[in-house]
């Protein structure tokens, strides 16, 4: 299920970007239909405070919105990792956050989508995408876990089957540069 805020829920709230209490709202909400997982697409690195409350009443909702993300294991928060970086909010666990980054192509298309990127600050460590982390969470119900053990060490294996990257001659990617680990969409 994808859940969508419109321009007129933003009309009816009077604020925008959502604030802290009206998404911690929303997250009681979801979590009452017990989802296996909760992508939560949003960038959220500072705190966003509803104009209609008091000072004191923001802080709060922002304190436990904060802790509802960082506490529940099967929600996925987003944060960027290339320029400008953007962290995901305060105390979430790392298995809980991936990166929302997109990759062009030259004529300024998305057609790939990168799944992991290595991390400047550890070459040997890897972020994760979101769209990776929702799918391992929600397929580890079914027993069907995330490697990349597979024949190439940039390969993604979800259970049985592997994710190959993009090479340099790859579908229409003829000569050109793939980068080092996208998947083509």
């Amino acid at each position: 299920t994808i859940l969508e805020i419109t321009e007129a829920d933003l009309k009816a709230l009077k604020a925008y970007p959502v604030p802290d209490d009206v998404m911690l709202q929303l997250l009681d909400t979801l979590e009452s239909y017990e989802p296996r997982v909760i992508g939560f697409d949003f960038i959220r690195d500072l705190p966003v405070v509803n104009p209609a409350t008091s000072i004191e009443q923001s802080q709060q909702a922002t304190e436990a919105f904060r802790e509802r993300l960082g506490s529940a294991s099967n929600i996925v928060v987003v944060e960027r990792i290339f320029a400008p970086a953007v962290s995901a909010p305060p105390g979430v666990s790392p298995e809980n956050i991936g990166f929302a980054d997109t990759l062009l192509d030259r004529d300024s298309f998305v057609r790939r989508s990168l799944l992991i990127s290595p991390t400047p600050e550890t070459p040997d460590d890897y972020h994760l995408s979101f769209t990776l982390q929702v799918a391992t969470k929600y397929l580890a119900a079914a027993d069907i876990s995330f490697d990349n053990q597979g024949s190439d060490p940039y390969s993604i294996r979800l259970g049985e089957r592997e994710l190959f990257r993009a090479k340099a001659n790859s579908g229409g990617y003829y000569r050109q540069d793939t980068g080092d680990n996208p998947v083509v969409l």
